[in-house]
This record gives structure tokens, C-alpha cells and sequence, in this order.
């Protein structure tokens, strides 16, 4: 199955941050997360296993106890139900990878 950019559409979440779901099927999804600087994901945990890669700016991400400042090719694993958040420091996107599919991402699509 092909995801072609130009036909993807973006979900505002608020002010500054905004998800495109880039790809899925089977188990597996993924999204972009693009955040403007001071842009929150609020601290949260989910039954999904997820991915994040940094593609680009520099973000603190805080993953269960431990904060960390993130930037460009930076990985980080996050187990189901871990609770984690990140504060974008600068223009901050990132490519999140789930298994198995975020249903609530699908249900709140435009």
C-alpha cells in the first residue's frame, strides 16, 4: 500500500502541534508529530509499543522518571503503558512508530 505526502492530512491538536498519520497497516502506524517551540505532548501512557526518531529540532522528552534532551536522529523505546511527554524546545518533528495501530488517532482524523 503507498501513502503519498501530497494526499496526507494533518489533525491541528492545539496551537502548536499537529499529527499526519504517514503510514499503516497490519500492526503497525505511523504518524509525524510537528511541534511549534513550547509545543506540549502532555505527559500519558497507552497499550501501544511506539518508536519516536527525530527528525528535526530538540525537544526535552521525559520517558517514565527520566528527562532527556532529544534532538536530530535520536531514538527513543517506549513500552506499553510507560508513561512519557515531551516539551519541544525548538521547531520539533518527529516520526512515531506504533504497534499495534492507534485506533483513537484514527478516530479522530479530519
Amino acid at each position: 500500500m503507498f501513502f503519498f505526502n501530497k494526499e496526507l492530512k494533518s489533525v491541528q491538536l492545539d496551537e502548536k502541534s499537529e499529527r499526519t498519520i504517514k503510514a499503516r497497516g497490519g500492526s503497525l502506524m505511523a504518524s509525524e508529530m510537528h511541534f511549534l517551540p513550547g509545543g506540549v505532548g502532555a505527559m500519558h501512557s497507552h497499550p501501544h509499543e511506539q518508536i519516536v526518531y527525530v527528525l528535526e529540532g530538540e525537544a526535552d522528552f521525559t520517558l517514565g522518571n527520566e528527562t532527556r534532551r532529544i534532538g536530530p536522529g535520536d531514538s527513543i523505546y517506549i513500552a506499553p503503558n510507560v508513561i512519557h511527554g515531551v516539551v519541544a524546545i525548538t521547531h520539533f518533528r518527529a516520526l512515531d512508530i506504533f504497534s499495534p495501530q492507534r485506533e483513537d488517532f484514527l478516530r479522530n482524523r479530519v
